[in-house]
């Protein structure tokens, strides 16, 4: 029984110890791997998108996060897949693809993380990395857009043919890639196309569900804020390398319902997107490298615990130091101890000895405030010694998620914006039409196509029709007209806001086909040009434009009348007979689309007529907005009850009064004429007027009675906004000759262009200047600053940019990567304004292109200004002990930290290196030199420091009196040599001066005149001018100690020449050869009057 309560008491306890045991499920940091693609396409014209990117960025970056708000990672290594060099601008690093940096911070917000540096082909440390093309291509957008009837523009209502315009639109979807490279699987891709909502419940296209078709993936169609029509369509779909999708439907466009207006933007305002392609994968980056090692160290405390004895014994410790105390949510820092070794060290040699080894395979849990101990003491010395610790530790990652991935690409473009082309048809004459005339010359008639359509250069129109039939008989066909269009007499006009130039009409690029009536058909007379900017001026030359708005083409020709079929002397016409002239125009777009609009002159055979036109220009470039309006009214014989209704756009106030003059003199308001608002409508253009109608004082509001009469309004409005006005003027009268109503319509168009405000460029700038890298003696520290550069405009916008830099800077570097990732220079140039010095350059910014420049500066150097080499012993095996007390200075304006000297000396040579009070400086060596961090400088500041090291002998030490020169300035070297242990009989030292590039500039024996005993210890001097065209850079100093021909010691330092700073002689120079001259042109004068 005793046993059985044994048995069960020690499994319980076990079971208690296990389940009270911690798991170290570890909490631990996080390493993120994040890839973004980001592009912006635009549309070019209407032919849509071009299928290059405005603007591309592919960037990827590697971070690192702490799991509390308290502690700091060391010593961070994060090794990359083996695909990393293939599909990433990342370089080796230390033998592996390895992203890495000294510490990641806590930050105040849990989970905010710390860049990683990377090596890059742009260089060391970078923060980010580019994924290459084919492993992170952009999903490329690009479309065409065209209209069913014909090219890609729109055509306005007055359309004979139809008034809505059918758009079929093809959107294509590629990966970029090449084929056999990055596949964008699954169904994450998604392409969303949204047009431009003009009202709660209408866009700026209505598309047609049942013409949608795609080649690949799964397309819907939707409307959005819940309008009557689908305005949107959703792909989604997997997309390889190299493949593309075509996406293509139909979609109406129809002026007053979809637009306003003569434009129709697809896109809406320039913030919105109507297309973008987006794709998210949080399980992998875009370039599908990955993580595959990882590597970091907190704060810990290592120690050693003595015993004394015969012998003396050891052990060591280590104590997780991170901080215990975190916040809820947060989580500790865990570690785990691989190895351990104690090491002893000889006091004397300062050799160190294992003493013992764990032997690699420990792996400790050392949990917050945890220590660990080696077991067991380790025996050592009789003496005291000294003991070493030694641990191969690391923090514990995250053990659910170390490692985060995540891959987005955002791609946009910009719908383009479609353009209406329309045109208003005018067919006017200021005879009467009169059956009294026979035999000859009836009617002269205007027939005018003026182009009322958008203002861009898309839908100008080269291409003209202009159709003009001649009735044979009246709308009763009552008998033959015997009207007859002459065939010599007709012109060709082309009128814009300059002036009237007659056109050629032999010219090849415009033909007129004349067709006479008969007794059973109509005659007509057809205008075409094919191309008007190529036509001829009558004058000579081509006229080289095409219509624009308010431009228009005026065909003028006669129609003569003939006696009637009975040859009785009387004319084909009857008073009180109605003639249809009827006809068309129409216009074509650079594209191809067009417009016909029927155009109809009813014309009553009376001997009375009222002739009426209406006049918008603008007399004063300097102020387009000052319109002059005139309307004329013109009576031949009697027109009874004459009225008007002018329209003029709301808002508008007439810059002076309205004038009303009857055959040139003046007419008062409320006297001679009443002036009536009738109240607000819309034009056809979708342009708000008011209506001011103009009739007699008598009541009721009748109109005028003329008999030979002329009246003519006039007043000069303000028209503020750009755009096109075409405003109408209506008139109605009575013709009592033959008792019957005159309906009349004239129109007067202008453009008023008010040159648009140039947005300023938006400009963020770093505040100041930062340290770029490390600093080393005698090479120029290196600061940078990044300037990040808008152009809002529409328009190229060319403009200086300027930024304050250090006053004593000596080299300027302005560059900036375009948009295929090629680093390009700026020519920048420096001046100095109140004592700041700037640089600036000057560039052209693409319309809303955004460009990041990076500036660098180079300052003056920290530069060794003396050295001072005392022999102190000598040693075994042909060696010296030596003391260098070296001095240095700071020339620039700035202060410097990170500080870096690099002393071709061996570390383990060295014994010591001190500060001017003796304090020991750290170093760090490597097989060549040895790297000495130095406390930061003061401007214009100096450091002494003192190396004490041994040295093998013969050595040669060179130090120049500056380490950098102007051109033209007497240069120094300071050779101090220190013998080796032979007598050296006559020797002699060779110094030469070579450019960066080799090229030699001096050269020079120096003969020292005695022997050299053993460790003597000598110094020579050697002077030299550097020219005066000595290129500026590295220049290399080279020293041989030389006996007969054999060279026993060699040594090189390097300078640096800044340039020309003679300014000041130059212009002395100067004054004093103009002055020369002047003296010189005195004398020959002075014997020239003499003579």
């Amino acid at each position: 029984m005793k046993k059985i309560f044994i048995l069960v008491f020690t499994a319980l306890t076990l079971l208690i110890l296990i389940l009270s045991s911690p798991a170290y499920s570890a909490y631990g940091p996080q390493a993120h791997l994040t890839e973004t693609i980001t592009a912006s396409y635009t549309t070019t014209g209407l032919d849509g998108a071009s299928g290059t990117p405005a603007t591309l960025a592919r960037t990827g970056y590697i971070e690192v996060s702490v799991p509390n708000t308290d502690d700091v990672l060391q010593h961070i290594r994060l090794n990359l897949s083996s695909n990393t060099e293939t599909n990433t601008n990342i370089e080796k690093w230390n033998g592996d693809l390895t992203a890495y940096r000294d510490y990641a911070l806590s930050n105040p917000t849990l989970q905010d993380r710390t860049r990683m540096y990377i090596n890059t082909t742009q260089g060391n440390k970078q923060p980010a990395y580019t994924p290459a093309y084919n492993w992170a291509p952009p999903i490329n957008l690009s479309m065409t857009v065209i209209n069913t009837q014909a090219g890609n523009d729109l055509y306005s209502t007055n359309n004979t043919e139809t008034s809505i315009n059918t758009m079929f639109f093809n959107f294509t979807i590629r990966n970029d890639a090449q084929a056999g490279n990055k596949n964008y699987a699954g169904t994450n891709v998604t392409v969303t196309i949204r047009f431009n909502k003009t009202s709660s419940t209408q866009s700026s296209a209505s598309i047609d569900h049942t013409t949608l078709q795609y080649t690949a993936g799964t397309a819907t169609p939707s409307s959005s804020g819940g309008g009557a029509d689908n305005d949107t369509i959703l792909w989604q779909g997997p997309l390889d390398a190299a493949q593309e999708v075509y996406l293509t439907f139909n979609a109406t466009c129809e002026s007053t319902t979809n637009y306003m207006g003569h434009t129709n933007n697809l896109n809406g305002e320039t913030s919105e997107v109507g297309t973008r392609a987006e794709y998210t994968n949080n399980t992998h980056v875009i370039s599908e490298i990955t993580f595959t090692q990882k590597l970091a160290r907190g704060p810990v405390r290592e120690g050693v615990d003595l015993m004394k004895g015969t012998p003396w014994r050891a052990k060591t410790f280590i104590r997780n130091m991170a901080n215990a105390s975190v916040a809820t949510s947060e989580h500790n820092l865990t570690y785990n101890i691989t190895s351990w070794r104690v090491y002893n060290v000889t006091g004397t040699t300062g050799e160190i000895s294992s003493l013992l080894d764990s032997n690699d395979n420990l792996n400790h849990i050392l949990g917050i405030s945890q220590q660990y101990t080696i077991p067991g003491f380790v025996e050592t010395t009789d003496t005291k010694p000294y003991i070493a610790p030694y641990f191969d530790w690391h923090v514990l990652w995250n053990d659910t998620d170390p490692y985060i991935y995540s891959g987005t690409v955002n791609i946009t473009m910009q719908l383009p914006t479609l353009y209406e082309i329309d045109l208003i048809p005018t067919k006017e004459t200021p005879d009467e039409f009169t059956p009294s005339v026979i035999n000859t010359k009836l009617l002269s008639y205007n027939v005018t196509a003026m182009h009322n359509g958008a203002t861009s250069s898309e839908v100008e129109s080269g291409k003209i029709q202009i159709y003009s039939s001649i009735p044979y008989t009246d709308t009763t066909n009552s008998g033959y007209a015997n009207l007859t269009i002459g065939e010599t007499t007709y012109k060709v006009y082309y009128i814009n806001a300059s002036g009237t130039y007659e056109l050629d009409t032999t010219d090849p690029d415009l033909s007129l086909t004349i067709t006479q009536s008969t007794q059973t058909s109509n005659g007509s007379i057809v205008l075409n040009i094919y191309d008007l900017s190529k036509v001829d001026l009558s004058g000579g030359g081509e006229l080289g434009l095409n219509l624009t708005p308010t431009d228009r083409i005026i065909l003028s020709y006669d129609i003569w009348a003939y006696e009637n079929s009975t040859g009785s002397g009387v004319s084909g016409l009857d008073d009180g007979e109605w003639y249809h002239f009827d006809g068309n125009q129409t216009l074509w777009t650079q594209s191809g689309t067009y417009i016909t609009v029927q155009n109809s002159d009813l014309r009553l055979a009376s001997q009375n007529s009222l002739g009426a036109w209406k006049q918008l220009i603008s007399y004063d470039p300097a102020s387009p907005e000052l319109v002059n309006v005139t309307i004329s009214l013109t009576v031949t014989g009697t027109i009874n009850n004459i009225k008007f209704a002018d329209y003029v756009p709301t808002g508008i106030t007439n810059t002076t009064p309205v004038t009303l003059t009857f055959d040139g003199s003046p007419w008062s308001e409320d006297i001679d004429y009443n002036r009536t608002n009738l109240g607000t409508t819309l034009t056809s253009d979708g342009l708000n007027v008011t209506i001011w109608e103009y009739t007699n004082v008598t009541p009721g509001g009748d109109g005028w009675n003329f008999t030979n009469n002329n009246l003519l309004l006039t007043y000069l409005m303000n028209i503020s906004s750009a755009g096109v006005y075409v405003l109408p003027v209506q008139i109605a009268a009575f013709d009592p000759g033959v008792n019957q109503g005159i309906s009349l319509t004239r129109y007067g168009a202008i453009r008023i262009i008010v040159p648009e405000k140039q947005l300023p460029l938006v400009i963020n700038e770093d505040e100041e200047l930062t340290l770029a890298k490390t600093i080393f003696i005698g090479k120029p520290p290196v600061f940078r600053k990044s300037v990040t550069i808008y152009n809002p405009n529409s328009r190229p916008t060319k403009s200086q940019f300027r930024t304050e830099i250090f006053k004593d800077t000596i080299s300027t570097y302005v560059t900036y990567y375009n948009l295929y990732g090629e680093s390009l220079k700026e020519s920048p140039l420096v001046d100095i304004v109140d004592n700041c010095m700037y640089v600036y350059w000057e560039t052209t910014l693409n319309p809303h292109e955004s460009r990041t420049y990076e500036i660098r500066v180079l300052t003056p150097p920290v530069i060794e200004v003396d050295r001072d080499v005392n022999v102190l012993e000598k040693l075994e095996n042909k060696h010296v002990k030596l003391e260098a007390e070296i001095v240095l200075k700071n020339f620039a304006e700035e202060k410097y930290s990170n500080v870096r000297m690099i002393v071709p000396i061996l570390s383990k040579n060295i014994y010591s290196i001190k500060d001017s009070l003796g304090s020991p400086l750290d170093y760090i060596g490597d097989s060549g030199a040895t790297t000495i961090p130095l406390p930061a400088f003061d401007k214009n500041s100096i450091q002494a420091i003192k190396i004490t090291y041994k040295e093998s002998y013969p050595t040669i030490i060179i130090t120049p009196d500056r380490t950098r020169y102007d051109s033209g300035q007497v240069s120094g070297l300071e050779i101090l040599v220190i013998n080796g242990g032979e007598k050296i009989e006559d020797p002699y030292f060779e110094a030469e001066i070579y450019t960066e590039q080799l090229d030699m500039i001096y050269a020079d024996i120096l003969k020292l005149g005695k022997s050299l005993d053993p460790l003597e210890k000598t110094t020579l001097f050697t002077k030299w001018k550097i020219p005066l065209n000595a290129p500026t850079g590295k220049y290399i100093a080279n020293v041989r100690f030389r006996e007969d021909f054999a060279t026993i010691s060699e040594s090189s330092i390097n300078f640096y020449v800044l340039g020309n700073r003679s300014s000041d002689r130059n212009n002395i120079t100067l004054i004093l050869l103009i002055l020369a001259g002047a003296a010189i042109i005195y004398i020959l004068y002075k014997r020239h009057t003499k003579k």
